[in-house]
């Protein structure tokens, strides 16, 4: 799991080991919890942040620019090949539900399904199989 940096022009304000962020419903404040700390309902307005691989460790000499940043599947940052597996299937389920995947593939086996709406489908999967390769490549 990476670590999260919060930063605001250049300066850490939060270096957290084994990021989870968490969103509330209805709120436009999220949840960053750590195995070093928990920040509750976080304000980030000015903040940008930088997820790195949960080696790194926080060294306050170093700069923000010190720090590599990882890959990412959609908008999920990702270090090993566990987080990119269940990153993909993560952000499959934001376009299409279980429901749907199932719906799609029993009607293209029964040959009622439209080309142009499984080339929509099965272009958009293999396309974060193929990005998802070649993170697990570089690692």
């Amino acid at each position: 799991m990476p670590n999260c940096i919060i930063h605001r022009d250049g300066n850490i304000i939060h270096f957290i080991n084994d990021c989870i962020v968490s969103e509330r419903p209805n709120q436009k404040n999220k949840d960053y919890f750590g195995s070093n700390k928990k920040l509750h309902s976080f304000k980030a307005e000015g903040c940008k942040f930088k997820w790195v691989k949960s080696d790194e460790v926080f060294d306050p000499s170093k700069s923000i620019d010190d720090y590599t940043e990882v890959s990412y599947i959609g908008f999920i940052p990702v270090c090993s090949e566990e987080e990119v597996n269940s990153a993909i299937k993560a952000t499959i389920k934001t376009t299409y539900s279980l429901e749907d995947e199932i719906k799609i593939l029993r009607q293209k086996i029964s040959g009622t399904l439209l080309d142009k709406e499984w080339e929509e489908y099965n272009t958009f999967v293999e396309s974060l199989i193929s990005e998802g390769k070649e993170i697990k490549e570089d690692k």
